[in-house]
C-alpha cells in the first residue's frame, strides 16, 4: 500500500493520467472528499457497492449451474 500526503486541491494519478484522484476538502467530522476522473470504460465504485456486484454475479453464476 502507497501511503501519501495531500493539502486540498492536490491530485495523484495512476497509470500515467488515466486515473486522477483529486483531495477536494477535508470536513469538519474527519470526513475526506475525494474528486475520481477516469475514462468511461473505467468503473469506480465504493469498496461496499463492489462487493455487492460481486456477490449478484456470484449468486447468478449459482443460480445458472441449478
Amino acid at each position: 500500500m502507497l501511503v501519501l500526503s495531500r493539502k486540498v486541491g492536490e491530485s495523484v494519478v495512476i497509470d500515467g493520467g488515466r486515473i486522477r484522484i483529486k483531495f477536494i476538502r477535508h470536513g469538519s467530522n474527519g470526513c475526506i472528499k475525494l474528486g475520481f476522473e477516469a475514462g468511461p470504460n473505467v468503473r469506480i465504485h465504493r469498496e461496499e457497492i463492489e462487493d455487492e456486484i460481486r456477490r449478484q454475479r456470484s449468486d447468478q453464476r449459482d443460480s445458472s449451474k441449478g
